[in-house]
């Protein structure tokens, strides 16, 4: 896997799917769509995927194959307008997914930062990257003080 390229697993129906990996693909990620579980656990077996995207009932069965940082994709769906809300399509935040994705990713354990269409890196990091990362130590320390503590009988 090349330092630059961070790939993306993508779990979805087909349709789904194929949407969000346009999406990665025109945000500068390598993706690829898997449909079934036999799939996404051959896939993940192999090491290559460092980011997962799937829909939030999923979310669990990705973590239990591989401890990878996953995407719920329905948080960037909302609904275009009031009227909307009777089952017609939603409308899909890309920017906001990218910005997700680019956080995830733009972590020391993945190397490089991404680069945009045109080959070459953003200038600078945004302090949102900056913050986010704070955020996920905070986290990551919290988690293991709470695994530390004994429990009380």
């Amino acid at each position: 896997m090349p330092n630059d390229k961070v790939k993306t697993i993508v779990f979805l129906p087909l349709a789904a799917a194929d949407f969000v990996v346009a999406n990665l693909e025109r945000g500068g990620y390598e993706a690829m769509a898997v449909h079934t579980v036999s799939e996404l656990h051959e896939a993940l077996c192999s090491s290559e995927y460092a980011l997962a995207v799937t829909a939030r009932p999923d979310i669990d069965l990705v973590r239990h194959l591989q401890a990878i940082p996953v995407v719920n994709i329905e948080v960037f769906f909302d609904f275009a307008t009031e009227r909307s809300r009777d089952g017609t399509p939603r409308r899909f935040d890309a920017k906001s997914f990218l910005t997700r994705v680019d956080a995830l990713t733009a972590s020391p354990q993945f190397g490089k930062k991404r680069k945009d269409q045109s080959g070459t890196e953003p200038q600078s990091r945004s302090r949102f990257y900056d913050l986010v990362e704070l955020v996920r130590n905070i986290a990551d320390i919290n988690l293991r003080k709470c695994l530390r503590r004994p429990t009380g009988s």
